[in-house]
């Protein structure tokens, strides 16, 4: 049996589209060892991490709460369980967990190597600490056999930066298995009966709650929506976000109009989801990753798991893909009036309505979905095999 280290910096949970290859590999009778930085907030928010395979070993990465050596109490404990193992592949998710490939490459040389880049960054435009760990992971990018990427654009872009030619890649976009079973509860119906909002359609903005995002142009144009429609907003916030958007909502008096709910439960998430009319999907071009969203944007995925049409930016990027797929209606989301219009205009217009949503599901079973993409990444792994000299 193959063995696979996977090594993320993150807990797994806060990146769904990685649960979904972890268990796609165990149905390939794959061993896998995860290590991975366990965080409350997602021990809170859902269950328990546990696999329905029992070839997989879970590591929670927890060094205590000096951060003095955790770096190299992690690298040791990670470079003796490989030397006891052997993986024949280590796969690491984003720059910080790829750390561990020089080390790795030091001392052992007849293995795999896969990273999957979620998120990047210019170098120039992070912190000093932040842009030597993105040069680090540009240089040894080098050594590495098989890249996934959420989308081409970045590929091509982290390609550039690591003056790499013609390396393979795979797609690993955020996007969700034809056969997900949500689970949906009535949490909702509860908390909105208990605020005594009324309404006849509800408009969603899931994931995270930041300035990045135009949270507040989305908020002040719920003052020309029509009818008697509500906002909902959930998920987890960055900054000091929250005091700055209660201040919005009470300074037009749409109290009645907007609710946040923040830091929320899968289960509550996914109510949300599939009881929305319209969802919300604007990204500010402050970043790489956030110029190329069409595709990976975890919001987009999840409204077409629900197959609800949403209001995108307008971006080069955005007109791409709904030129391919007519799934959303674009707007520039710095604008509230025109955030407004886009709003009343597609929950009144029945037919325009109803084709989105018809292409939606179309694109969702036909293209973007987890199982197509990863039919490609299991073949491209099947070809590195090919070349693993075997340890035992």
């Amino acid at each position: 049996m193959k063995k696979i280290f996977i090594i993320l910096s993150r807990d797994p949970r806060s990146a769904q589209i990685m649960m979904f290859l972890i268990n796609s590999l165990l149905n390939k009778n794959y061993h896998i060892e995860l290590f991975y930085y366990e965080t409350k907030l997602y021990l809170d928010a859902y269950e328990k991490l546990n696999f329905e395979s029992k070839n997989i070993k879970i590591h929670p990465l927890k060094i205590g709460k000096s951060n003095k050596f955790k770096f190299i109490k992690r690298i040791i404990y990670i470079l003796r369980e490989f030397k006891k193992k052997k993986p024949t592949h280590v796969f690491t998710v984003d720059k910080k967990s790829f750390l561990v490939i020089p080390v790795l490459n030091l001392f052992f040389k007849q293995f795999k190597k896969v990273h999957i880049v979620l998120d990047f960054d210019d170098p120039k435009d992070e912190t000093f600490k932040e842009g030597i760990i993105t040069k680090i992971q540009f240089y040894f990018s080098k050594y590495i056999d098989l890249f996934l990427f959420p989308s081409s654009e970045r590929a091509k872009i982290f390609f550039k930066f690591s003056n790499i030619i013609n390396k393979k890649f795979s797609l690993l976009s955020n996007h969700f298995p034809i056969n997900f079973k949500p689970s949906i509860g009535n949490e909702l119906d509860k908390i909105l009966e208990n605020k005594k909002l009324t309404y006849s359609k509800i408009v969603c903005s899931l994931g995270t709650i930041g300035k990045n995002h135009h949270h507040e142009e989305l908020i002040k144009s719920v003052v020309d929506w029509e009818d008697n429609k509500i906002l909902i907003i959930a998920g987890w916030p960055n900054e000091n976000i929250i005091g700055k958007l209660n201040k919005i909502i009470l300074n037009n008096n749409i109290q009645n109009k907007v609710l946040i709910l923040t830091n929320i439960s899968e289960k509550l998430w996914l109510e949300i989801l599939f009881k929305s009319d319209l969802g919300i999907c604007f990204y500010k071009q402050d970043s790489i990753s956030h110029k190329f969203m069409a595709g990976p944007s975890t919001k987009l995925n999840n409204y077409l798991l629900a197959n609800i049409p949403f209001l995108a930016c307008d971006n080069e990027d955005f007109q791409k893909f709904n030129l391919k797929y007519n799934i959303c209606e674009l707007v520039n989301p710095s604008k509230p009036k025109d955030i407004a219009k886009k709003v009343n205009e597609l929950l009144s217009d029945n037919f325009k309505y109803n084709l989105l949503k018809k292409n939606s599901k179309i694109a969702f079973h036909e293209k973007l979905n987890f199982d197509v993409q990863f039919k490609k990444i299991y073949s491209d792994l099947i070809n590195l095999e090919e070349n693993i000299i075997n340890f035992n």
